[in-house]
């Protein structure tokens, strides 16, 4: 295997081909190319190691090659490392690293943590990997999808181990708070941690390919409702009862 330090970053014109900028990032090491991401008029790398410090993300403009910033480390101890997915997500101002200590979300305009994302094991012993004060937390190692005010993704590992770590769940997490907003027990289906097996959002749905062998649809299901009221004008100040049902009518739990 083979380690290199010092990483150059050329920018070019998309029309003419010609050389705009070059930098060269002294004594740091490229975490991977597929965590390269460009938005807000900058283009952001993951860096694994930075002189003597932990992996975090350094911004340059897309103009001119100046440095725009470099992020907090991200959570110590899996994360601080700049590991986790070959992949990364951006959108609403934010970039989505998606890392064995967790969800990061660092802000595009200074480099700064917005919020971290833990998903806590279920019990103790059921994760070899911790936060940074030493609670067991899943990993997430796949790309990462972004709809409606949430970010998407789900646990697992660069290569699953086996048997299977029991609670690893996909999620819903809020963009603005870094909170989950929902979770189910069925993780997604990444061979490496690269490309997101979460497959397309619309219409309320997201579709997700459940390492367990299933192809699922989730969102809101069908449903019937039924009400009835008195159908007789009632006095003023008379109290009526209104009853009705609601039948969940999904084609998986009818």
């Amino acid at each position: 295997a083979n380690v290199y330090i010092g990483v150059n970053v050329t920018g070019y014109n998309l029309w003419t081909g010609a050389k705009l900028w070059t930098v060269y990032i002294d004594q740091a090491s490229l975490f991977s190319g597929s965590c390269t991401v460009a938005d807000h008029g900058k283009v952001a790398f993951s860096l694994s190691r930075l002189g003597n410090s932990y992996g975090r993300y350094v911004a340059y403009d897309l103009a001119t090659g100046t440095q725009a910033w470099q992020s907090d480390i991200m959570p110590y101890p899996w994360s601080s490392t700049g590991f986790g997915a070959y992949g990364v997500a951006s959108a609403y101002g934010l970039i989505f690293h998606p890392g064995y200590s967790g969800i990061t979300a660092i802000n595009w305009t200074n480099g700064k943590i917005a919020w971290t994302y833990h998903k806590y094991a279920a019990a103790p012993f059921e994760s070899p990997y911790t936060d940074e004060n030493g609670t067991e937390v899943y990993s997430f190692n796949s790309g990462l999808r972004v709809a409606d005010g949430m970010v998407f993704g789900y646990n697992c590992e660069h290569t699953t181990t086996f048997p299977r770590t029991r609670g690893w769940s996909t999620v819903a997490v809020n963009i603005t708070t870094g909170k989950e907003v929902w979770n189910i027990e069925m993780p997604g289906n990444a061979a490496f941690g690269s490309n997101p097996d979460i497959g397309a959002i619309a219409d309320g749905y997201m579709q997700l390919e459940s390492s367990l062998g299933h192809y699922v649809s989730l969102g809101k299901g069908k449903s019937a409702t039924t009400v009835t009221a008195p159908d007789i004008v009632m006095p003023q100040g008379t109290g009526i009862v209104i009853k009705g049902t609601v039948l969940d009518l999904s084609p998986a739990q009818p």
